[in-house]
C-alpha cells in the first residue's frame, strides 16, 4: 500500500497560514527529514563523473537511432514543466507521455546494474563503449512507440542530456529555467516521504540552493558541448507571452504553429506563483546569501 502522502514543513504551513510564518533555522525537526538522511557530496561526484565522461570523447559508439525524434522536457521538479507538456501535447503530432523514467531505467538496463531511476558511477562508468541504437531501443521499450511524436517530461532528464543528444540525433530537448528562489521553495514544499529516487536534496533548504547549482552549472557543461541541442525556456517568459514562448519552441522541434498549443497556457497550481518565495523571505537569508555568492539571480 502507498503510504499517506506527508507535505514537507513549508507547504503545510504555506497551506495552514497562508503567508510569512516563523520557521526554525534549519528545520531538523520536519519528521521527513529526520528519517530521510541525504549526503549532497553524492549528487556532486555524480554531476562530476557526467563532465568527465563527456568532456573530451563522446562515451557511446556508433550512430544513434534517426526514425525517432522524442521530444524531452527536463529541468528541475516543480518549476513548470507540467505546463510545458500541456502546451508541447496540445499540438496534433505530439503525444504527451507524462514525467516516466524511460531513459534512466534504459540506462540502467544497458548498462547492467541495478540503480533503477537513480543515477550513479557504476551506470555512467559502464555506459562507455556501449551501443547508442541500443540505448535508444532500450529506452523505446521502456517508453513505448507511438505515430506521433512522444514528449517525455521526466525532470531530472537533464542529467541524461549526452547520452540522449547520442541515443536519438533527431531529438528535441527543451530545458525549463526558472527562478532559483522559486526553484528551491517550490521543490521544497513539495518534498515527502514518497519523494522519488534522486529527490532528496528537495527536503532541506540548502541542500536544495545547493542542488539547483549543480543543475545550472552542469546545464552550462551541455549547453557547450552540445550547443545546438539544447532549446531552453524560461518560465517567467513563457507566462508573459505564452504565443511566442510557444512557437519558438514549436519551431525548434520541427512543428508547424498549432493554435491549440495555447489554448490551455495557464500555470499549473502546483507550480505555485512567479515570486512565491519571497512570502517567507524572512526565513531564506541562507539561501539568498548562497546565491548571491554564487553568482546565481534570485529571480
Amino acid at each position: 500500500m502507498q503510504r499517506p502522502f506527508l507535505p514537507a514543513l513549508g507547504r503545510f504551513r504555506e497551506m495552514r497560514d497562508g503567508g510569512d510564518l516563523p520557521m526554525t533555522p534549519d528545520f531538523k525537526d520536519h519528521p521527513v527529514m529526520a528519517r530521510q538522511p541525504y549526503d549532497f557530496t553524492q549528487d556532486a561526484v555524480v554531476f562530476e563523473a557526467l563532465r568527465h565522461a563527456f568532456a573530451r570523447h563522446l562515451p557511446l559508439t556508433g550512430d544513434g537511432l534517426t526514425d525517432v525524434a522524442p521530444l524531452f522536457v527536463v529541468g528541475l521538479p516543480w518549476t513548470g514543466i507540467g505546463l510545458v507538456e500541456r502546451i508541447l501535447a496540445a499540438h496534433g503530432m505530439v503525444q504527451g507521455a507524462g514525467g516516466i523514467s524511460a531513459m534512466p531505467l534504459a540506462a540502467a538496463k544497458v548498462a547492467g546494474t541495478m540503480a533503477g531511476a537513480v543515477l550513479d558511477i557504476p551506470v555512467i562508468q559502464a555506459l562507455g563503449g556501449k551501443s547508442a541504437a541500443v540505448l535508444g531501443r532500450a529506452y523505446l521499450d521502456e517508453a513505448g512507440r507511438s505515430e506521433r511524436r512522444i514528449i517525455d517530461t521526466f525532470a531530472l532528464n537533464f542529467q541524461y542530456i549526452g547520452w540522449i543528444a547520442q541515443a536519438f540525433p533527431k531529438a528535441s530537448i527543451i530545458c525549463l529555467q526558472r527562478g532559483a528562489m522559486d526553484s528551491v521553495w517550490g521543490n521544497f514544499r513539495h518534498a515527502s516521504d514518497d519523494a522519488p529516487p534522486g529527490w532528496g536534496w528537495a527536503r532541506d533548504l540548502m541542500d536544495a540552493a545547493r542542488y539547483v547549482l549543480l543543475f545550472q552549472r552542469l546545464m552550462a557543461f551541455w549547453r557547450q558541448r552540445f550547443p545546438s541541442r539544447i532549446h531552453e525556456v524560461s518560465y517567467e517568459f513563457l507566462l508573459s507571452d505564452p504565443e511566442v514562448q510557444s512557437r519558438r519552441m514549436l519551431a525548434f522541434c520541427g512543428l508547424e504553429w498549432d493554435a491549440a498549443c495555447t489554448q490551455n497556457a495557464v500555470p499549473m497550481p502546483d507550480d505555485g506563483p512567479i515570486g512565491g518565495w519571497r512570502a517567507y523571505a524572512s526565513h531564506l537569508g541562507e539561501v539568498m546569501e548562497f546565491f548571491t555568492a554564487n553568482g546565481i539571480p534570485l529571480d
